[in-house]
């Protein structure tokens, strides 16, 4: 087995629960976070409503568990789904780099982010 392979085994051993729970709510905390108001010259945009101020994972994280057990690689994956544009992972610390070592699942959980950001979600400007 060459290593592309054994990679891709090793993302199959996560259950599907464990892979919808951090797909569909590492973003939780975008709920409420923005209302819709009129920008200059009537155009309408969006502002940051700072209702719960708890930083982007961590308040994904602290929602979901109001509700729900989350394993601890699961909070490790939510957390630090943002990777090196987290806030917290600016200020020179080892806590993304350790859970990154700690967690694949977090490590997939930024790509997967990332590629559906980048590639995804862009929106192509007409010609």
């Amino acid at each position: 087995m060459n290593a592309e392979e054994e990679r891709r085994q090793q993302s199959l051993n996560y259950d599907l629960e464990t892979l919808a729970i951090c797909g569909l709510l590492h973003d939780l905390c975008k709920i409420d976070a923005y209302r819709l108001t009129e920008g200059q010259k009537g155009k309408p945009e969006y502002q940051l409503t700072k209702n719960f101020p708890a930083g982007h994972g961590e308040k994904s994280v602290i929602l979901i568990l109001q509700f729900m057990h989350l394993t601890q690689e699961e909070i490790l994956a939510i957390r630090w789904h943002m990777g090196q544009y987290d806030f917290y992972a600016r200020g020179g610390g080892y806590d993304l780099d350790n859970a990154f070592r700690q967690s694949k699942l977090a490590v997939m959980l930024h790509l997967a982010d990332m590629m559906a950001t980048h590639f995804d979600e862009r929106e192509e400007k007409k010609k």
